[in-house]
């Protein structure tokens, strides 16, 4: 994301496939990441989109930097980033852990169906 003199354009929320590119990833990656890492969560929009913050963003950097390139596992990063006191909590009981996971596919589910209701009014409306 630059700007016309390519200066880096800095956004106030970044979108999961905006982040994802950012940070030359896949979003599944960085779902994965919050899913391991319980204080990586980004915020919703109403229709369940994940949005990204530039703190957001810096936190996943270093998830990046500290998996890729210092070759940390997912326990040693946690550690990493608590000694940097970034809030990141041991995953909790597996109940909740798989009951957020359906939750999550269920927002991204309704994510995509909102889309597609869209596309599908927008097709409607056209002559």
């Amino acid at each position: 994301m630059n700007s016309s003199d390519g200066a880096p354009v800095s956004k106030l929320y970044y979108r999961i496939g905006e982040v994802a590119k950012l940070l030359g990833v896949e979003p599944s990656a960085i779902r994965h990441w919050e899913s391991e890492l319980v204080g990586l969560r980004p915020r919703r929009t109403k229709a369940g989109q994940r949005v990204y913050s530039q703190r957001d963003l810096q936190r996943l950097m270093e998830v990046k930097r500290l998996r890729f390139e210092l070759g940390y596992s997912i326990r040693g990063t946690r550690k990493v980033l608590r000694s940097k006191n970034i809030d990141v909590r041991e995953p909790q009981d597996p109940v909740v852990v798989d009951n957020d996971r359906m939750r999550e596919s269920l927002l991204d589910l309704r994510e995509r169906l909102v889309q597609l209701i869209d596309e599908l009014d927008r097709e409607q409306s056209c002559p």
